[in-house]
C-alpha cells in the first residue's frame, strides 16, 4: 500500500541532497530503494536513484531487479525506469536487456517520451564486431530511431538531434554508424531501407555533422552520395539550413 506524500518537492529535495552530499553505500541504496514501494509517486525516486547508487555489481543488480519488479506491476513507469537505467553502470547482461526494452519502447511510447527513450537506446547500444554489420546493437538502435522518428513536430525533432549529438560526443562510433547507414553501406540492410528517402531528422543530423570539424569530410562525402542516389534532395538541405538558423536550434545545439 502506498503512502500519499503531499510535499513531492520536499521528497525530491531530500533525495537530491543525499545524491550530492552522501557517499554511495549499499545501505543507503537499499533504504532509498524501499521508498519506491511506499511513496505515492515512485517516479520521484526513480528520477534521482541513479545518482545515489554506487557502482558495485551487487548494488546495481539489486536496483535493476527492483525496477523489474516495479515494471511487472506498473508499465507506466517504463520511460522513467529506462532513463534511470541509462545512468547506471550496467553489466553487459543488463545492457542487452535494457537495449531490447528500449528498442521495443521506441514503437509504443508517446512522442514526448521519444527523446528520453532514444537517449537510453543509444547509450546502452554498445558496438560489437564489424561496425558496418546490421547485427551491431548500436546500428540496430540508430536504424530503429530513423525508422520510427519520421513524422514529429519540430521541438521533438530538435530534442532527438540533441540526443544524437550528445551520444556521438561520448561515443564517436554513433556518428560513423549513422553516416555509413545513410550511404547504404551497412551489411545486412534491405534494399528498401537503403533506398529510403532521408527524413527531416536524418537531414538535420547530417547537417550538424557537416558543420562539426571532426566529421565534416565524412559527412560531406555522405551528402554527396545521398544527393547522387536521390535519397536526398537539395530542397531538403535548404529547409534544414533554414531551420538550423532559427534561434531555438542555435541556442539548444550550442549548450
Amino acid at each position: 500500500m502506498c503512502v500519499e506524500i503531499d510535499d513531492a518537492n520536499g521528497v525530491k529535495h531530500i533525495l537530491r541532497s543525499i545524491a550530492l552530499h552522501s557517499e554511495p553505500h549499499p545501505v543507503v541504496t537499499e533504504q532509498v530503494v524501499q521508498l519506491l514501494y511506499v511513496v505515492d509517486n515512485p517516479e520521484i525516486v526513480i528520477d534521482v536513484l541513479a545518482q545515489i547508487v554506487g557502482t558495485t555489481p551487487n548494488e546495481v543488480n539489486f536496483v535493476v531487479e527492483q525496477y523489474k519488479d516495479l515494471l511487472d506491476g506498473n508499465r507506466a513507469l517504463l520511460v522513467p525506469i529506462l532513463g534511470s537505467l541509462a545512468d547506471l553502470q550496467l553489466p553487459k547482461e543488463y545492457q542487452l536487456e535494457t537495449f531490447r526494452l528500449a528498442h521495443a519502447a521506441v514503437s509504443v511510447v508517446d512522442e514526448e517520451d521519444l527523446p528520453s527513450v532514444a537517449r537510453t537506446l543509444l547509450r546502452v547500444a554498445k558496438s560489437e564486431g564489424n561496425r558496418t554489420n546490421i547485427d551491431n546493437p548500436s546500428i540496430k538502435g540508430i536504424l530503429k530511431l530513423r525508422e520510427s522518428c519520421i513524422h514529429m513536430n519540430r521541438s521533438t525533432e530538435l530534442l532527438i538531434v540533441q540526443v544524437f549529438h550528445q551520444s556521438w560526443m561520448n561515443d564517436p562510433k554513433v556518428a560513423h554508424h549513422f553516416l555509413t547507414m545513410l550511404r547504404g553501406s551497412i551489411i545486412g540492410m534491405s534494399t528498401e531501407q537503403i533506398a529510403t528517402t532521408l527524413s527531416s531528422l536524418d537531414v538535420s543530423i547530417l547537417l550538424l555533422l557537416i558543420v562539426t570539424p571532426s566529421y565534416r569530410t565524412d559527412a560531406q562525402w555522405c551528402a554527396t552520395v545521398c544527393l547522387s542516389n536521390k535519397s536526398l534532395g537539395y530542397h531538403q538541405l535548404e529547409a534544414a539550413v533554414r531551420r538550423s538558423c532559427e534561434h531555438e536550434w542555435v541556442s539548444s545545439l550550442l549548450l
